[in-house]
């Protein structure tokens, strides 16, 4: 259901700005799905019909019906609709068809004339980690050894697998999905043969992760940003709304592992038990274990009696987002689903991370790792079992007052939850994601970085202008930087030379005075993989990089009387190259013309940016994790693509 639920938020999204959606889903699915669809009069479901096929169970149309073993029969099931799927693109002619695992669709679409969207609801650091071109993986399969390292160039992280989780993935990998083709070829042949690949994602929390699969792909990868899902239009079941009332705020433990994570009877046990320990209320929606027919028969002696009136084990689905959402619910036990961590984010329930399999593994390390806004359940390395200990240590972390690390999640929880709530953010990078599905040259491969092209130069001139009617003498916060273009058939372009890649390195913990007027901001950490990006080499022995114009930090205040409307704002400070013509000012915009058209750089958001092809020099931008904060421009020469 996750992945369909994905596709239904994004669908609601486009559907806000009057794009009409036609949505396929097996028969039976659509009941479970009408109360997420929020505009009914551009979102037509249209049923597909699953073909049995032998060995699968009566019915049998998502991989919530089925157990891990048959999902091989239930995707050969599902390519057998390719027939009926493409008389209905026949009949509806859309410009774009939006996929995941249906690695038949792409050659089908462009047959058709129809652009071919991977909509990936699986996380671009998984995808990077696991499905990188790097690992060669259609010359050999990988083993459990090659899973150990990250690839090549993969992004600094602290994503690490464990033995236990490297076995499982190697395994993975090759086994059998569909007729005669494997997870792992699925994927790739998805990836490859698209038009472009679509993550649930935005740049400041999965940055060098979306880079790098665009560098490795060759695709243009374009962010529809978070895409929080809006409450569905009912409401929370009356038994779980009563329940739930009877807690205080913030003190019940939910715990829900999706449609298809299914655990061994210990394991469940060891998980109810390890709530149980904590002595907090605690729902559990969970599926019957591998080894039980029902949830009662799976449950340990006298557990249902111990529990009475504080804890519930329920066996069936619920309506998870609105129990996140409610006061009560403190702590939420997830298996790390991509989806299930996007709805948890922007509600204040603490997480609790124990991840089942595949890419919930990566974004478990993303969540308590790199952004560090939960806390992962401790599991043997080699047999890669938990106990009931540390599900209850886990659980008390996140919620104790006095936990050192239950203060550090629950700050970081915090800042990340008002930043995807922030107004403006979600529509910033929806409207910018429309707009690149019409303007990118889908269809056509991105060619690498290093291939010669011709483009006209466009030279940029820096003026001083006042941005109010009286501008304080001596202070540059009064003044801003504006980029006049000039196109000429010979540009006066200025050429500083080679980069200095060391000063990318002594940079690297950089503070500078001047662009918060005197104040000192403390360590501002370099982005990870600046010095990888701005030191590919291009011909002539210049330097080529992909940048995003930052825009103004939310702790620095504009000039008084300074109205810049639409356009983007940035501090910007030339530190790094000395090139006469360009000083040191506080703030900085660009208008850029192009051809005799306007091209204009939008910013709806605070530390979203906009990308810009750089020839014959680079942008760096150096930013914290919430937003970029310092950007040295290295050469005023910007090519267009």
């Amino acid at each position: 259901m996750g992945h369909l639920t994905a596709f239904l938020h994004i669908s609601n999204k486009l559907a806000e700005r009057g794009h009409r959606i036609s949505f396929f889903l097996p028969n039976k699915t659509q009941a479970k799905l009408e109360s997420f669809n929020l505009h009914k009069d551009l979102i037509s479901f249209i049923p597909i019909i699953v073909p049995h096929v032998d060995g699968l169970p009566p019915g049998a149309e998502t991989t919530a019906d089925v157990p891990f073993p048959l999902l091989s029969l239930l995707m050969t099931a599902m390519d057998l609709t390719a027939p009926s799927i493409e008389a209905s693109l026949r009949d509806l002619k859309p410009h774009f068809v939006f996929y995941d695992f249906t690695h038949w669709l792409p050659a089908l679409a462009h047959r058709l004339g129809i652009k071919s969207i991977h909509y990936c609801s699986i996380s671009p650091a998984s995808i990077g980690f696991l499905l990188s071109p790097e690992r060669k993986l259609n010359e050999k399969p990988l083993t459990a050894a090659d899973y150990k390292e990250p690839p090549p160039c993969f992004p600094p992280s602290s994503i690490k697998l464990l033995p236990f989780e490297t076995r499982h993935l190697s395994f993975s990998a090759v086994k059998q999905f569909g007729p005669d083709i494997s997870f792992t070829e699925r994927q790739i042949m998805s990836f490859n043969n698209s038009d472009a690949i679509s993550f649930r994602a935005c740049m400041e929390m999965e940055g060098p992760y979306c880079d790098y699969v665009e560098e490795q792909f060759k695709k243009p990868v374009i962010l529809t940003g978070p895409v929080v899902p809006k409450p569905p239009t009912i409401e929370l079941e009356e038994k779980w709304t009563k329940w739930l009332d009877s807690f205080k705020a913030r003190t019940v433990v939910f715990c829900a592992f999706g449609s298809e994570c299914i655990l061994k009877k210990d394991q469940f046990q060891e998980l109810v038990l390890g709530f149980e320990l904590t002595g907090l209320p605690f729902l559990a929606a969970l599926k019957p274990p591998m080894e039980a027919e029902t949830i009662e028969s799976a449950l340990p002696e006298g557990f249902e009696k111990r529990v009475e009136g504080r804890g519930v084990v329920h066996g069936d689905w619920v309506q998870q987002q609105l129990i996140l959402s409610h006061p009560s619910v403190g702590c939420f036990v997830t298996h790390c689903g991509s989806g299930s961590l996007s709805e948890a984010l922007v509600t204040e329930c603490q997480l609790v991370l124990l991840p089942h399999a595949g890419d919930q593994i990566i974004n478990a390390r993303l969540m308590g790792g790199d952004l560090k806004v939960g806390v992962e359940v401790e599991k043997g390395e080699e047999d890669g079992l938990f106990t009931r200990e540390g599900v209850c240590k886990a659980v008390k972390a996140v919620m104790d007052d006095d936990s050192e690390v239950g203060k550090e999640v629950r700050a970081n929880h915090a800042k990340w939850r008002e930043f995807l709530s922030s107004k403006g953010l979600e529509n910033s990078y929806i409207d910018n994601f429309v707009q690149k599905l019409h303007r990118q040259p889908l269809g056509v491969q991105r060619k690498s970085p290093s291939t010669p092209r011709r483009s006209t130069e466009i030279t940029l001139t820096l003026k001083r202008s006042p941005l109010s009617s009286q501008p304080a003498s001596g202070d540059p916060s009064t003044e801003v930087c504006s980029m006049e273009p000039r196109i000429d058939d010979e540009p006066q372009v200025l050429h500083p030379g080679p980069l200095d890649e060391s000063l990318l390195t002594r940079q690297r913990y950089h503070r500078s005075e001047d662009i918060w007027n005197g104040e000192d901001p403390g360590p501002l950490t370099c982005r990870g993989r600046t010095k990888e990006m701005a030191s590919i080499q291009m011909e002539d022995n210049r330097y080529w990089a992909w940048a995003r114009l930052p825009f103004l930090c939310p702790r620095i205040e504009p000039p008084p009387g300074c109205d810049y409307g639409p356009w983007p704002y940035a501090p910007l400070a030339f530190k790094w190259v000395r090139v006469p013509s360009l000083k040191s000012r506080p703030f900085g915009m660009a208008l850029i013309h192009y051809r005799e058209q306007l091209v204009r750089i939008q910013s709806y958001q605070v530390g979203y940016g906009v990308e810009i092809a750089i020839r014959r020099g680079a942008v760096v931008a150096m930013e914290n994790r919430h937003g970029v904060v310092c950007v040295a421009l290295l050469l005023a020469s910007i090519g267009l693509r």
